[in-house]
């Protein structure tokens, strides 16, 4: 009996799950179906505005086997069916491959070009070699003395990460003024963290730590910024130049290049940090600082480098950005800046290039 009342309840049960899967399919062949309408009208547009030419008739051949096989309502077909499609958008483009940070076993991918056709194997049109791989403050220094190839008429550079090992002791200074917050242990300034903050103004830098952190309802940003710089203070006299950073500014200045100097720091703080290095500071043309009157939105936005290149009366088209900080990369190039990328030179961090990569 009580196998009989079992099977019982399990019919309707299975009828239920027959209905949804029957309904599912039914969405899904209407949903694929409208792909495949809209990608057929995509590829007789390719195909009308395409010339009378080979390349043309391959068009409208893969457009007719294409068509005949988005007919089908199979998911597996519509899958196979975005194949061809791929393949078609390539079509004769050029593709241009370059290494942002060079390393030994890709060096020889620098600078290479592409040839994509269809039906065929990429085939390489020209390749430039690099070795030995060079990277961080050497890499820069070379770009310093072929700046006159690149046409380049003025030069921004960051302060901390590019000028000034810094970031080591501002992570130290964060974790000091959340350590009295960090009971349970999961409370700091991690290396995955620290990269996001890097380039941003020290009011946005103590929002974002405080809110990954879950203290921002708890804790006021001004006393964390106060506690910070407190912890600062007696780090600033160790504080070195980047090896090769000095170098390369005296060859900067030696071609006759403006130089600005742009940081996401205030001007006090800038000037505290430079106490050691005057005879730096003073070779530049200006220095803009995130407390400036005339920024608003700080490196967050391309208006910092743009009123640097403003200020040394200079092209932006024709200006070399060197930052470490991905927004400030994503905002030069938004400028329309040539930019120079500085990796960590103790890999501490990596760089997260998804709203653009630097130049070099």
């Amino acid at each position: 009996t009580a196998s009989r009342s079992t099977s019982s309840q399990a019919a309707p049960l299975r009828v239920s799950l027959a209905m949804i899967r029957a309904r599912k399919n039914r969405i899904s062949q209407v949903a694929f179906g409208t792909l495949a309408v809209a990608c057929t009208l995509v590829i007789v547009a390719i195909a009308a505005a395409g010339k009378a030419d080979g390349s043309n008739a391959a068009l409208r051949s893969a457009m007719a086997a294409s068509s005949v096989r988005m007919q089908t309502k199979s998911m597996p077909a519509m899958y196979r069916n975005q194949k061809p499609l791929f393949t078609l958008n390539q079509q004769g483009a050029t593709t241009h491959v370059m290494l942002r940070k060079p390393t030994a076993a890709r060096s020889q991918c620098m600078d290479r070009k592409v040839n994509v056709r269809a039906g065929q194997a990429p085939k390489i049109v020209s390749s430039t070699v690099m070795a030995p791989a060079i990277s961080g403050v050497d890499a820069l220094t070379m770009r310093a003395k072929q700046a006159e190839t690149m046409g380049v008429q003025a030069v921004i550079l960051d302060l901390d990460g590019v000028i000034l090992d810094y970031e080591g002791a501002a992570n130290h200074a964060l974790n000091d003024a959340l350590r009295k917050y960090n009971k349970s242990g999961n409370v700091g300034v991690d290396w995955t963290l620290h990269s996001k903050i890097m380039g941003l103004r020290i009011q946005e830098t103590a929002s974002v730590v405080l809110d990954s952190n879950r203290l921002l309802d708890r804790v006021d940003p001004e006393k964390f910024i106060q506690r910070y710089y407190e912890n600062m203070e007696p780090l600033y006299t160790d504080l070195k130049l980047h090896e090769g950073a000095e170098e390369m500014i005296k060859s900067f200045k030696a071609k006759g290049i403006p130089m600005a100097l742009a940081t996401s720091s205030s001007r006090a703080s800038m000037e505290r940090k430079m106490t050691n290095y005057q005879h730096i500071l003073d070779m530049f043309d200006c220095v803009i600082t995130g407390d400036d009157a005339s920024v608003n939105f700080g490196k967050k936005s391309p208006e910092m480098f743009l009123l640097a290149a403003e200020r040394m009366q200079a092209d932006p088209k024709k200006c070399l950005v060197l930052d470490d900080s991905p927004i400030a990369v994503a905002s030069a190039k938004a400028a329309g800046m040539y930019v120079a990328s500085v990796p960590d030179p103790q890999n501490r961090f990596t760089q997260d290039f998804t709203n653009g990569g630097p130049d070099f």
